[in-house]
């Protein structure tokens, strides 16, 4: 009996060993907003895809491991008009934010994409760059 009861106890120690711990982060912590409106012009479309590939090309790997997320949203349609409230939005905006346990703990509007569109190096070290602050949980800098 004590035999069978060792064997039990091994067995189910083994077993719990083995089990993968719980994935406790459901949500990324940062989140790369690319928000446009109904009306796209050609510039528009130009920022969506710098911003696309940007994301895609600095961060393929934080983007797998889901610590960073990526969403192109019309913040005009039904539903999505929260965001204009949000992130005070004037026109199509690139949006970094940062949650914690789900909620928004700070972002940041890139509002130099409307400046940079026609460099696209530089548009893509600033987004890069505002982006890996966040994910590396750099303050921003103080004005």
């Amino acid at each position: 009996m004590r035999l069978c009861t060792a064997i039990l106890l091994t067995l189910a120690a083994a077993a719990a060993v083995a089990q993968p711990a719980p994935d406790v982060q459901t949500t990324p912590d940062v989140v790369v907003y690319y928000l446009h409106g109904d009306f796209r012009c050609k510039t528009c479309l130009m920022l969506e895809d710098m911003t696309i590939a940007t994301v895609r090309d600095s961060f393929a790997t934080q983007l797998e491991d889901k610590v960073l997320d990526l969403q192109v949203v019309n913040f005009m349609s039904e539903g999505n008009e929260h965001f204009e409230q949000d992130f005070q939005l004037e026109q199509q905006s690139v949006i970094v934010v940062e949650r914690e346990a789900g909620k928004i703990v700070r972002w940041k509007n890139l509002a130099r994409i409307w400046e940079l569109y026609d460099r696209p190096l530089q548009f893509a070290a600033y987004v890069a760059g505002e982006t890996r602050l966040y994910l590396d949980g750099a303050p921003d800098p103080k004005p």
